[in-house]
C-alpha cells in the first residue's frame, strides 16, 4: 500500500461522491472504479453521431465518466488509447469510427432509488431517507 499526499496528486472523489484528500492506493482504488462504471452503449469502436474531436484528455475512464455525472450527462464517449473524453446529453444514433481510434460509448445506469412505501410511518420514512442520502 502506498499512501499518497494530496499535494502529489490531484482531489479525487471516491465512487460515494465523497473528496478524499488523502489516499490508499492500490489495485483497490482501481476495482472500486471500475465497480461503478456506467454500461457500455453500443459495440467497441462507435460513438454518438455529429461529434467529430477529442474534448478533452482525462488520466481514466473513471475521469471521464465523472466529467458526464458533474455535467449532468447521461452519455459519455471515451477513447482509452488517447485518454479522450466527451460527455454527451443524448446520443440517438451512432456511427463507427477508424479502427486505430477505439471509440466507446458509455450511458448511465437508470436510478434503483427505492420508492417509499406510503403506509410508513413518518419516523421510518426520515430513517429510509436519511440512510439514502448518507450511504
Amino acid at each position: 500500500l502506498v499512501l499518497v499526499s494530496p499535494h502529489e496528486l490531484p482531489m479525487r472523489r471516491n465512487p460515494l461522491g465523497i473528496f478524499l484528500t488523502w489516499e490508499v492506493c492500490t489495485v483497490i482504488c482501481n476495482a472500486s472504479d471500475q465497480a461503478s462504471l456506467w454500461p457500455q452503449h453500443g459495440g467497441d469502436g462507435q460513438r454518438c453521431a455529429g461529434n467529430a474531436v477529442c474534448g478533452e484528455s482525462v488520466d481514466s475512464q473513471y475521469a471521464c465518466q465523472q466529467k458526464a455525472h458533474d455535467a449532468s450527462s447521461s452519455y459519455y464517449e471515451y477513447d482509452s488509447s488517447r485518454g479522450c473524453c466527451n460527455p454527451v446529453s443524448a446520443c440517438d444514433s451512432l456511427i463507427t469510427t477508424a479502427t486505430d481510434k477505439p471509440w466507446r460509448v458509455y450511458k448511465k445506469a437508470p436510478s434503483s432509488t427505492p420508492q417509499v412505501n406510503s403506509t410508513m410511518t413518518p419516523t421510518q420514512t426520515a430513517t429510509m431517507t436519511s440512510t439514502l442520502t448518507t450511504t
